[in-house]
């Protein structure tokens, strides 16, 4: 995970969220390869996009209550953390670079500034720390920038007592042709296979209540045993 990256785009991601994710980028190939990717791929992310932020909230209408404590792993710019705030939440708002935390702070002051006091903002390296307990978490556009999977997961459970998480599945046709052609693979994305995760979570007595397809990957709700 390279906490340079985040540093440098969350400003930009703020803006392209529900757009073109991360079409602001460049792929390091040839103009006439970047020009049919970005006609071919922009398109479809700014879809997926969508759909994600749509899959988020509802997660949050189903899985949260009034007065419950929720963390937001990977706030980024805040979107989510404002929902939460608007529907009676206590809010962790987790990330691992100061840029995110300011533009959630932002954000939370803008569209909810008397509810300030009800967020908590915490920078943290789920790799090898824990979070705090708390009765929800989500980590949608987190885990596909973490090689240390079953690590971050061990630290947002001990913590947390259910969680949506989204992954990326390295035997997706469209992943198979990153691994094979690391161009093609922008953001250094990190593919986690789901028997292996299936496997891991019966270890640590960890529930998979749910599992769906997503965009090139899948997305788990977990739960304790």
């Amino acid at each position: 995970m390279d906490n340079n990256y985040w540093e440098r785009n969350i400003n930009n991601w703020s803006k392209l969220y529900l757009k073109i994710s991360h079409g602001h980028e460049e792929l390091e190939c040839s103009s006439w390869l970047k020009a049919i990717y970005h006609s071919l791929i922009t398109p479809i992310e700014s879809l997926l996009m969508k759909k994600r932020y749509a899959k988020t909230l509802s997660f949050i209408n189903t899985h949260v209550k009034k007065g419950d404590t929720v963390a937001d792993l990977g706030c980024g710019t805040g979107i989510f953390v404002v929902e939460l705030l608007n529907r009676g939440a206590k809010v962790l708002a987790i990330d691992y670079t100061e840029a995110a935390l300011k533009l959630t702070k932002e954000l939370v002051m803008i569209k909810c500034p008397d509810k300030q006091s009800a967020v908590t903002y915490l920078k943290l390296d789920l790799r090898n720390e824990c979070i705090p307990h708390c009765d929800a978490a989500f980590a949608m556009g987190v885990a596909p920038y973490i090689a240390e999977i079953e690590s971050f997961i061990s630290n947002v459970m001990s913590g947390a007592t259910i969680l949506y998480l989204q992954l990326v599945d390295p035997r997706n046709i469209f992943n198979r042709l990153r691994a094979a052609l690391p161009w093609l693979n922008v953001r250094k994305l990190n593919f986690h296979d789901k028997n292996n995760l299936s496997k891991y979570y019966s270890q640590k007595r960890l529930h998979l209540q749910k599992r769906e397809n997503f965009a090139t990957g899948y997305i788990d709700l977990i739960t304790k045993v």
